[in-house]
């Protein structure tokens, strides 16, 4: 025979004092003991909060439930969401908006790559079940000691980058409502120029040559038939307007 679900019985609860006129309140449940619990209501995001205050005493539960209104209420009016994401769940959908973004040109898919490894390293720093409302402004500044220690060849000029997607990120939470500021602020790293990794641009010395090799390489006499010139100069008029409009040449 099946064995029949057990239902289980709501807790009681009993003892109960209101804090600053009902806006919130402690109380006390069966299956708790004796020990005090809290209790407000959050509008905003239409959920309760409840904690253990941890005490048996009335009088120590009594103010700890003011600091705990008074915490709560601070957070609300700053926009802090109570009951927010995780830093990992705001990466996944980040990387998927991304990943929207690479399906309609916007950005590559190496791009995509690139970002999520970025974020991997503010998700390995922070924990990926942490509140993103439990950061603040200053939760990331030594984010480059951590990388440092983590993996000393690390260049600073990596870390720089890494930092301005994880600051492009907390924009995209911002937007969305689901952060109360919109980036993080880092400890200021020194990159000295030769440290910047080179775009794929043309120097005014590789231009020069650029442009002397595709007038031979489209020549009648580098070409073995006139179908062959219409590719090359096809090709050639490609490179030299990406040049000329400063766009990259991978």
């Amino acid at each position: 025979m099946a064995r029949a679900k057990r239902k289980s019985k709501p807790a009681v609860i009993y003892d109960v004092h209101e804090i600053f006129g009902g806006e919130a309140k402690i109380f006390k449940v069966d299956a708790s003991g004796d020990v005090w619990q809290f209790r407000m209501w959050i509008a905003e995001e239409k959920k309760y909060v409840r904690k253990s205050l941890k005490t048996r005493d009335l009088k120590t539960a009594i103010e700890r439930g003011k600091t705990l209104y008074l915490e709560t209420y601070s957070d609300v009016r700053t926009g802090k969401k109570i009951f927010g994401i995780t830093v990992g769940e705001l990466v996944e959908q980040y990387v998927e908006w991304r990943r929207e973004d690479a399906s309609t040109g916007r950005i590559t898919a190496e791009r995509v790559g690139t970002i999520r490894a970025h974020l991997k390293h503010f998700v390995d720093y922070k924990g990926h079940s942490l509140k993103l409302c439990e950061l603040d402004r200053q939760s990331l500044y030594d984010f480059a000691s951590y990388r440092k220690l983590k993996n000393p060849t690390c260049h600073d000029v990596t870390i720089v980058n890494e930092q301005s997607t994880i600051n492009h990120m907390m924009k995209f939470a911002f937007r969305r409502g689901l952060a109360h500021f919109d980036g993080f602020e880092f400890r200021k790293l020194n990159v000295n120029k030769d440290d910047v990794i080179r775009r794929d641009t043309f120097s005014l010395e590789e231009y020069d040559q650029l442009v002397k090799f595709l007038r031979t390489y489209s020549s009648k006499k580098a070409s073995e038939s006139d179908e062959v010139r219409n590719e090359r100069l096809i090709v050639r008029d490609c490179i030299l307007i990406a040049a000329n409009t400063m766009m990259r040449v991978g």
